[in-house]
């Protein structure tokens, strides 16, 4: 494997701003400042942080966050030497970044590759070091070229933060790789994870372009939280020939309740400090008996759990898997593994699906 990074590059900025002397700020103080905050506490970097920046500060001077002072973009340009600026905010406007650039040294590149799980440990050089002989274990399960390139482009790029990696290698219609999956033959599915329902209407665009029809067949979307099932319920109406079945509950390895954190809608997730309890459930209970093409898997960190409680179906069924392997920073070696052993027949591929170091989707189809 060539992994060549060794450290993360808003560290190395943010050390090189601090020896010049320069202020360091955070532009944006939303859910992707928050992911920075966390991430450099962890690295031990946020004490250098100057403050915040955003456009059209309301109470320039007079607003905090994370303990430190929010003012507006436009005072960079008061600054003495050019500061550092940080941006917390994807997508963000080219133009404004470029004005912004004139007066400060911006730095935008993947602040996902701060993001952690409940605060979990980052995944750094170090942590690559110590479980390198795993690693190289999934690399070799791993069945096609792209795969494993997509396996280092991202550990490289989660252990740097540098976009670069993923850059060259996500590509789009996520879960439903078309020449992986063979849409066209899915006659029964379950969605972990289903969110608002999104999945499925990809699916379902997917299936009508590939066969010519709109689908018939049968899914069952499993979706924890109120909110996103409530949502999730209104959007299949929409869809008259599938026999669907949404229910508001979560997949696990058994049946039991688990307390439930509800963060922004896409990234919910069970937590012993969340609010609500949910029902959980396996997919062995739920699906013992009944044909299963299919199955996606999403579900904030409790991939592998689902996965044990589907052992039996899985077994019997030998549907085709697509299962998120990015929220854990050993996903990539338990998932895969785990896949592998239950059935030593099925090939794994591994696709990026955004430019950050997220949405990494391992599929496993029996050869």
């Amino acid at each position: 494997m060539n992994i060549k990074e060794t450290s993360n590059i808003f560290f190395k900025e943010i050390e090189c701003a601090r020896l010049q002397g320069k202020n360091i700020y955070i532009l944006g103080a939303g859910s992707g400042a928050g992911i920075l905050v966390n991430g450099l506490k962890k690295l031990g970097a946020f004490a250098y942080i100057t403050g915040f920046v955003i456009d059209n500060c309301p109470d320039d001077g007079e607003i905090y966050k994370f303990g430190k002072p929010v003012m507006d973009t436009s005072k960079l340009n008061d600054e003495t030497d050019k500061p550092l600026v940080i941006l917390s905010i994807r997508g963000y406007s080219e133009i404004k970044k470029r004005k912004i650039e004139k007066y400060a040294n911006v730095i935008d590149e993947d602040i996902m590759s701060l993001w952690t799980l409940d605060g979990k440990e980052l995944f750094t050089r170090e942590y690559y070091d110590n479980n390198k002989a795993a690693f190289i274990e999934t690399y070799n399960l791993l069945s096609d070229e792209k795969s494993r390139d997509c396996l280092e482009a991202y550990i490289n790029s989660k252990i740097s933060g540098k976009y670069d990696y993923l850059a060259k290698i996500w590509e789009e219609n996520q879960y439903f790789a078309e020449n992986l999956i063979d849409i066209g033959g899915v006659t029964s599915w379950i969605d972990c994870g289903a969110y608002d329902g999104d999945s499925y209407i990809s699916f379902a665009e997917n299936y009508k372009e590939i066969t010519g029809n709109d689908f018939s067949g049968k899914v069952t979307l499993y979706e924890p939280d109120k909110n996103n099932y409530d949502r999730m319920v209104e959007n299949m109406s929409k869809y008259k020939t599938v026999s669907s079945k949404c229910i508001n509950k979560g997949i696990w390895k058994k049946k039991t309740t688990l307390m439930f954190y509800t963060g922004d809608t896409t990234s919910s997730c069970f937590d012993d400090g969340g609010s609500v309890a949910v029902d959980v459930d396996s997919i062995d209970d739920l699906h013992r008996y009944e044909r299963v093409d299919f199955i996606k898997m999403d579900i904030e960190g409790s991939e592998l759990m689902a996965l044990q409680g589907g052992k039996t179906v899985i077994e019997n069924n030998h549907p085709a898997l697509a299962v998120c392997v990015y929220h854990k920073r050993e996903d990539l070696i338990t998932i895969p593994q785990y896949i592998h052993k239950l059935n030593s027949n099925y090939k794994l591929y591994l696709r990026a699906y955004e430019r950050w170091s997220q949405e990494l989707v391992l599929y496993a189809v029996e050869g």
